[in-house]
């Protein structure tokens, strides 16, 4: 079965990743699941460092080593006058066979206001990539196992 996403897009841009980025391999190595068990998304570490080149390129804000306090790689400035209204960041798109699903900013992006950062609401990993529950919320995420999909509907949770 193989529900793995075929790319990943921020803004505009798709990135060139590996075509096995997320293949399981023969011998279980690499994939992606998705876990409702793990908070966050860990993406294979190539990939991870070509997400986060472009989300810096795209976004209007400096960088900041916030990893001790905030325990995120990719971490920005938060503006001095935040308060006052949102932080443009750009579109983050999963892109599926068949479909792209497109994450609500609150989805991937996280704000401390007390550090003054916001961080890219994921991390790297060696091998296996996780689809955490961060980036799942306020979503019904069907497996269709026969068809071999998966299908993201945006919901409100707290309404069900």
């Amino acid at each position: 079965m193989s529900c793995s996403p075929k790319g990943i897009t921020v803004g505009e841009t798709r990135l060139h990743l590996k075509k096995d980025t997320f293949t399981l391999g023969d011998d279980g190595s690499g994939g992606l699941i998705i876990d409702s068990g793990t908070t966050l998304t860990y993406i294979e570490e190539d990939a991870f460092d070509a997400l986060k080149k472009e989300f810096t390129s795209q976004i209007k804000l400096s960088e900041a080593d916030a990893t001790d306090t905030v325990g995120l790689d990719a971490c920005y400035k938060l503006p001095k006058d935040v308060n006052s209204g949102k932080v443009e960041v750009p579109k983050l798109v999963f892109n599926f066979k068949g479909a792209d699903l497109e994450l609500p900013g609150e989805n991937y992006i996280l704000v401390d206001t007390d550090v003054g950062v916001l961080c890219l609401a994921m991390g790297s990993a060696s091998s296996m990539s996780v689809f955490g529950n961060f980036q799942q919320q306020n979503m019904l995420v069907y497996h269709d196992l026969a068809e071999e999909t998966l299908s993201f509907v945006p919901t409100k949770c707290d309404q069900l």
